[in-house]
């Protein structure tokens, strides 16, 4: 039984979502069929994210001012009530924000390699990076979207 069944695109139809949930579509992998892969179930969806990714983002949620983790075809996200998805985290070490286009980092934060192949023009940070206050930009931008 997964957390967060159903379609991710029927769970967050907002028209800001579209780009970023095909590409985690697109990097996506069924359930295992395997029962000892079970406990990899994160939706309906095998997992993507590093546990480790998985606490910081459920602990920058509780920080932000309304509840904002999900997952969305097996990966965490940070989605504002309204349904604007923001955050994504990925992999062993990403974890990818929507800002605002004038908003840039510090290069010392920043890791460039994700979903830069895919168009999308979000932010990814690196694994360490403290970019708290940086979520809560993100959050501000997301609701602004909605």
């Amino acid at each position: 039984m997964s957390f967060y069944p159903g379609d991710p695109k029927q769970r967050f139809p907002h028209l800001a979502n579209a780009e970023v949930l095909a590409v985690l579509e697109a990097l996506s992998a069924p359930l295992p069929t395997n029962p000892e892969d079970i406990f990899r179930e994160f939706d309906d969806y095998e997992l993507h994210t590093h546990p480790e990714l998985y606490d910081r983002l459920l602990k920058i949620s509780r920080i932000l001012p309304e509840q904002c983790f999900s997952a969305a075809y097996g990966y965490a996200i940070l989605v504002t009530q309204g349904g604007v998805i923001f955050g994504v985290a990925g992999g062993i070490g990403h974890i990818t924000l929507r800002l605002a286009p004038y908003m840039q980092p510090p290069d010392s934060v920043l890791d460039t390699r994700l979903y830069v192949e895919n168009g999308l023009d979000w932010i990814c940070f690196k694994q360490l990076a403290s970019f708290d206050n940086w979520c809560k930009y993100a959050f501000d931008y997301a609701k602004q979207l909605e």
